[in-house]
């Protein structure tokens, strides 16, 4: 491979590409628009099907290979994450409006740009390209973009659960808190009572749920040796917890692959995202509330 600067200077073996030097034209002229025409063409097509239409708000020609608007790129997730790890919130959050603006809905604006840059913070961590202070402050700053961008789409409305209480936390020990706060920011906006502690013990969830009344607790793991004393507290939860009839939930990595996992450390549902979360969480609070009722009678 050769860079741009190792040219064919032989006049006897011309590449087939090369132009043929027109009357009254220099041969260095000719080859200086040799290199110029092809990033020139490239522009002026850069220009035509990519710039002008996003300013006219249409497409002026179909393209050759159609760009799908409504999620956010590589090149979009690339650049946020730039931003992120360089503390440029300003222009993050440019990004993530201008994604808004442009009709990426909330739900993809969470897991393709958000989720997907909180993953991409965690893979450099594993590939030890940044340290773990680098990625916890970088997590940071995505957890306040979050927060944010809040009230910027408009969505259908949320499976609404007034009245209900849930404890979001992530596992004793766990560090990857992410989850945690997308989980807070949906079941806040369904009009649940959200607490989300963060690096609790297991003795501090016993306290919680001692003190206050939780229809839920939801336990977010990413790693999994995280696993090994759950079975443990959330036995001890169940007998701790004011409700009678308290549902846990749990999600994240260390469950993805194994969601049977769920049913062996004695939770009551696993849910894979934050959306199918809310689902399950109002249909087994309502079974649990249901039951209990039938109980008593």
């Amino acid at each position: 491979m050769r860079n741009a600067s190792q040219t064919n200077d032989d006049p006897t073996n011309p590449t087939p590409s090369d132009p043929t030097p027109a009357s009254g034209t220099s041969t260095g002229e000719a080859a200086q628009a040799t290199k110029v025409r092809p990033w020139t063409a490239l522009l002026e097509a850069a220009i035509e099907n990519e710039v002008l239409p996003r300013l006219c708000g249409t497409w002026s020609r179909p393209a050759a290979h159609s760009i799908d608007r409504s999620q956010p790129s590589e090149t979009d997730l690339t650049l946020f994450v730039g931003f992120i790890l360089e503390d440029d919130l300003d222009h993050a959050r440019a990004l993530a409006d201008g994604l808004t603006v442009r009709g990426v809905s909330r739900h993809d604006l969470l897991h393709n740009l958000l989720g997907a840059a909180a993953k991409r913070l965690g893979e450099l961590w594993d590939q030890d390209r940044c340290d773990i202070a680098v990625v916890s402050l970088g997590m940071i700053r995505l957890n306040q973009i979050l927060r944010d961008t809040a009230d910027h789409a408009v969505e259908a409305p949320l499976m609404r659960d007034f009245g209900r209480s849930a404890l979001i936390t992530p596992a004793p020990g766990e560090t990857h808190n992410f989850g945690v706060v997308v989980l807070d920011d949906l079941f806040t906006r369904a009009g649940w009572q959200v607490d989300t502690p963060s690096r609790v013990t297991s003795a501090g969830l016993l306290v919680l749920a001692k003190r206050n009344w939780y229809d839920l607790v939801g336990i977010s793991v990413s790693a999994e040796r995280f696993l090994r004393s759950l079975p443990a507290t959330i036995r001890s939860l169940r007998r701790a917890a004011c409700n009678p009839a308290l549902v846990v939930l749990v999600g994240g990595q260390a469950f993805n692959a194994h969601p049977e996992r769920a049913q062996f450390i004695g939770a009551d549902g696993f849910a894979p995202d934050a959306e199918t979360a809310l689902m399950i969480a109002h249909k087994l609070c309502a079974k649990m509330t249901q039951g209990v009722k039938v109980a008593k009678n």
